[in-house]
């Protein structure tokens, strides 16, 4: 078996830099779905060129495939799943083994609720899946709420295109609100009549097709730069095509820029500014509940911070590209952290001494190469282990990294 790549990295101590991401994961992908649904060409503008994007475009024209491989990206497969629904298309689902460990079930429920004929290929409740090819005519529909709001997301951008369209009642605390709202807003943008209100989503049927689209830059990847200018003793960024009003959930790093002793400019046109004010302050609880992918920024940066931070309604974290949950608390007293952590919950304590050379393990997991990559800064010579996962959302994230002034050094 080939040895994986491994990085080490030391950051430097000052980041001075103009930074172009590309666009929102999360929106693309919605995007993606909707093109399959429609049968027609959506044209992204700044769709950026994460492998999940990539994975969701693969599948347009959907009826000229025989079947439906996500590799290892949830949204896709959630979304690409739904669409396929919608188009009657016949053939598997499937995708690589970590997809096929990750949950299915509320979302195959709902949709053989509404008559979709979909059956198992492997382990109940789990990837792969066959359909049928029957078509749905929508109508009323329960799902568990409680797993994760890309099932509520991909009924909702069903919805519109089912003659009867689409009343979906939310079973239990729904997780990740922010993401549905951001399925909303997408939505509309195409004209369809969406209300969600509480735990019930009504949409009608009905939505008209625009050929052109463009896709904010993406809050999630710009995360790690916080994290680096969290890190930085001084430090100034420059990026465009990022708003105040953004339904992004990771928009939420903009509350949380003074803990992180990080200053923000939004100027006209989508410029923003970031620059370096103080020390890190973060508070002593953090809810994920609505922004689970930032805690994967914020854990390692709470080992700098005064004092522990508890990192709460991490409900689905253990259920993404691998069990976050476990991965942070396994890699982060590797730098020196001691962690404590549940089903649902993180506690970071500060580090007293950072260890040297730390070989921090990714478990295939774009977000825990990114994560640790900043303290670098703080930490001379860290190595992560198969460096290339971040493909997945952010290929250009070394890249970037390098531009900045950090020093790069890729060894088998």
């Amino acid at each position: 078996m080939a040895l994986k790549e491994r990085l080490i990295i030391n950051g430097p101590r000052h980041v001075d830099f103009n930074l172009h991401l590309g666009g929102s994961k999360s929106i693309a992908n919605r995007l993606g779905a909707l093109q399959v649904l429609f049968g027609k060409r959506i044209h992204l503008q700044n769709p950026g060129n994460s492998r999940d994007v990539e994975i969701m475009q693969a599948h347009f024209p959907l009826n000229e495939l025989e079947e439906i491989n996500a590799e290892l990206a949830g949204t896709a497969y959630r979304f690409l799943l739904a669409a396929a629904i919608g188009n009657a298309w016949k053939g598997k689902v499937t995708g690589f083994s970590r997809m096929q460990e990750r949950p299915i079930k509320p979302l195959v429920d709902a949709l053989n609720h509404l008559g979709a004929g979909i059956s198992y290929l492997g382990k109940p409740g789990y990837p792969p899946v066959q359909l049928k090819g029957d078509r749905i005519q929508g109508g009323r529909v329960e799902i568990d709420s409680g797993v994760s709001s890309q099932f509520i997301s991909a009924l909702m951008l069903l919805g519109p295109f089912l003659k009867k369209g689409l009343h979906i009642v939310l079973l239990g605390k729904p997780v990740s609100t922010s993401y549905i709202e951001l399925t909303q807003k997408v939505l509309q943008d195409f004209g369809a009549d969406i209300k969600f209100s509480e735990n019930e989503i009504h949409i009608q049927p009905g939505i008209s097709f625009k050929p052109d689209y463009e896709v904010e830059s993406d809050w999630s990847s710009l995360a790690y730069w916080f994290s680096i200018l969290a890190c930085a003793e001084e430090g100034k960024l420059k990026v465009s095509n990022f708003y105040s009003n953004s339904k992004q959930a990771d928009a939420a790093l903009i509350s949380l820029a003074s803990a992180l002793g990080i200053r923000y400019d939004f100027q006209e046109k989508g410029r923003l500014f970031l620059s370096k004010s103080g020390p890190i302050q973060m508070p002593s609880e953090i809810d994920g509940i609505n922004f689970p992918d930032l805690i994967m920024a914020l854990a390692p940066l709470a080992s700098l911070n005064p004092y522990p931070v508890k990192f709460t309604g991490l409900d689905n974290l253990n259920l993404k590209e691998s069990n976050r949950i476990e991965a942070l608390a396994t890699e982060l007293p590797k730098i020196g952290a001691e962690v404590e952590s549940g089903g649902n919950w993180l506690k970071v304590f500060p580090s007293g001494r950072f260890l040297d050379r730390p070989q921090i393990q990714t478990y295939d997991d774009h977000r825990m190469a990114m994560g640790f990559a900043p303290l670098s800064m703080k930490i001379p010579s860290i190595e992560i282990q198969d460096p290339w996962v971040v493909k997945k959302s952010y290929p250009d994230f070394w890249k970037d990294l390098a531009l900045a002034g950090f020093q790069l050094d890729f060894t088998s």
